[in-house]
């Protein structure tokens, strides 16, 4: 039986993310169980897999859509058949109640089967202190002002399409988050007036910039030197379409794949844009504007 999860369940859930070692499983249950919809697959009392998703707002060229987005999965033993079937019928839900849907990337699992696409795709670069020209970072401190980021946020969003409507108890949530991983959020001023920000990781041997708003390439260049300070190696992840190898030569880049895209509902979408759409991709690109999203 698969059902919808509720606190009662909790210990059997904890349970299972302990037995598969799920990473800061204990921050999820005390901190996003309860905003979350989280299915689980029970044979008979046992709780043998559950999957976990969150519902957001999507800005999709004229529409704002409430869609799902699949954020975990923890199957008993990793074992395929239940996986599969516990996937099939989310996405069976899914089609009777949303339009489109987003899912994170699983490495165990082809999701494409199930009609998602890889819309999302990321390039991370690599930069090396000896080779980048760093430029003067100005002034650059930790940031909490959830309300200035939100307005940044919407200032870099006018540029693409595809993207999750934030409002301050997003940033809340995630800078709380932060602080867990040993993450922070720093900004850029301008005239005591904020011009970026970026979300800056630092470990023993590399600088991981994983989000960055910006609207100039003066303020991505501070970003990049600002973490360089503190080690020999930045890598920075952006959306494809940024191009950031146009500007920076130097930089190493990879392509990755962490966010795919569903089209649940065909006829209700194509009634609602007023456009005859065929597929996930004709969904995602009725704007000129390019895709972004980062979650």
């Amino acid at each position: 039986m698969i059902r919808i999860c509720t606190s009662s369940d909790k210990d059997k859930l904890l349970a299972l993310a302990d037995l598969n070692k799920v990473v800061e499983r204990e921050y999820y249950f005390d901190h996003e169980f309860d905003d979350d919809t989280v299915y689980g697959y029970f044979d008979k009392d046992e709780l043998v897999a559950y999957l976990t998703s969150r519902t957001l707002d999507l800005k999709i060229d004229k529409h704002i859509l409430n869609v799902s987005i699949i954020k975990n999965i923890v199957v008993k033993d990793d074992d395929q058949n239940i996986k599969d079937r516990l996937y099939q019928t989310v996405c069976d839900y899914f089609d009777h109640r949303e339009l489109v849907s987003l899912a994170h990337f699983d490495h165990t699992y082809d999701l494409k089967k199930l009609g998602f696409s890889d819309l999302y795709p990321k390039d991370v670069y690599t930069f090396f202190k000896y080779d980048f020209e760093a430029v003067d970072i100005g002034i650059i401190k930790p940031l909490e002002d959830t309300e200035a980021m939100l307005d940044m946020y919407a200032k870099m969003m006018r540029e693409f399409d595809g993207y999750e409507l934030r409002d301050t108890k997003y940033y809340q949530k995630r800078i709380e988050h932060n602080k867990i991983k040993g993450t922070n959020f720093f900004g850029i001023y301008k005239n005591d007036r904020l011009v970026a920000y970026f979300s800056l990781t630092l470990n023993d041997e590399v600088a991981i910039i994983d989000e960055c708003i910006y609207t100039d390439i003066t303020s991505l260049k501070k970003m990049i030197s600002y973490a360089l300070k503190y080690t020999d190696t930045v890598m920075v992840k952006v959306s494809r379409y940024e191009r950031l190898d146009v500007v920076f030569l130097n930089a190493k880049k990879r392509r990755v794949y962490d966010i795919l895209a569903r089209l649940d509902d065909k006829d209700m979408f194509s009634r609602l844009y007023g456009s005859d759409i065929h597929n996930v991709l004709e969904a995602f690109t009725l704007s000129d504007k390019a895709l972004w999203f980062i979650d």
